[in-house]
């Protein structure tokens, strides 16, 4: 995976090599720029699941919303939206039923373990909260101010 340098950007997005994202392809994975999501995939087995590879190589299978695929694309931030679609703001939450299916192992994939990589994006998701609450406070003081 190569490290994008984003401007403007808080945190770190990984794109696939040209050779990962045609191998991932071949199995019906679609690559993203994401700091946690590696790809988006569909399977001929699971036709009604959403399936999500992680940055670590990890696939989960998310049942019965296949009709979410085209929204992951959608999203300015597909960690985000798998967060906040899939995982929930609560650690170790989950907001719809999923299966652990494996690993796609490729040979740049952060070698992170399931629980640390979920435990940042919590922490990720957590900053990002108090953030925008701060921001927003920050915009009502100007706002009184004005």
């Amino acid at each position: 995976m190569i490290l994008l340098e984003d401007v403007g950007r808080d945190y770190r997005r990984y794109r696939q090599s040209p050779k990962e994202r045609l191998y991932l392809a071949n199995i019906g994975c679609r690559s993203v720029n994401s700091s946690n999501v590696s790809s988006v995939c569909q399977f001929q087995e699971y036709p009604n699941d959403l399936i999500i590879r992680f940055i670590n190589g990890s696939v989960y299978r998310y049942m019965g919303l296949s009709n979410r695929y085209d929204d992951i694309f959608r999203a300015n931030s597909k960690g985000k939206w798998v967060w906040d679609n899939l995982r929930g703001r609560e650690k170790g939450q989950h907001k719809v039923p999923y299966e652990y299916l494996g690993k796609i192992s490729l040979p740049s994939d952060e070698q992170i373990e399931d629980e640390q990589l979920f435990d940042t994006m919590y922490f990720e998701g957590v900053a990002s909260i108090v953030l925008l609450e701060q921001l927003e406070g920050i915009s009502n003081i100007i706002n009184v101010l004005r």
